[in-house]
């Protein structure tokens, strides 16, 4: 019964580790990753730092976004 208990536990404690939630990495926390996108992890620092949301700027913009630049004036156009 006790081992029934601790996996129990277990897999309550990491069940959110193991569904998929890769927020951190992506924009919008569901749209393209960082790496999946031509400017890579500095347009989404930028889009970061922005506090942009799903609404001001589209997946599909963002994956023709090639400098940061272009990412900074993508946000200011959409805000």
């Amino acid at each position: 019964m006790k081992k029934l208990a601790a996996l129990l536990i277990c897999s309550l404690v990491t069940a959110p580790a193991m569904a998929g939630e890769d927020s951190t990495d992506r924009y919008w926390g569901y749209g393209p990753a960082w790496y999946e996108t031509p400017c890579g992890l500095a347009c989404f620092r930028v889009w970061q730092a922005s506090g942009a949301v799903a609404g001001d700027v589209t997946a599909a913009a963002v994956k023709h976004v090639e400098t940061p630049a272009q990412m900074r004036r993508l946000i200011d156009r959409d805000q």
